[in-house]
């Protein structure tokens, strides 16, 4: 009878981890996605002839991020320097 609840709470564990490690991963590849677009963001953002693109990176990392108050601000000053006032606004 022991055997057999060793046996339950093993399976148990392992269902547990087979139904966490694809979301754990695809956490960790959503965070290294927002990583990238922030990071290009930036790049295009520096560079004065390139602040359309900064617009759109930082668009796609505040999809990845909605609640990111960093993220709307940068997208906010990207539109700004993009000439999009009303929209940054």
């Amino acid at each position: 009878m022991r055997l057999r609840w060793v046996w339950i709470a093993t399976l148990g564990a392992v269902v547990l981890v087979v139904l966490w490690l694809p979301g754990a991963q695809t956490d960790a590849l959503r965070r290294e996605q927002l990583q990238r677009w922030r990071s290009l963001g930036k790049a295009f953002y520096e560079n004065p002839g390139t602040s359309h693109q900064a617009v759109e990176a930082f668009r796609k990392a505040l999809e990845l991020a909605p609640d990111s108050a960093v993220d709307r601000l940068n997208y906010a000053l990207a539109l700004l320097r993009a000439g999009r006032v009303e929209e940054a606004i």
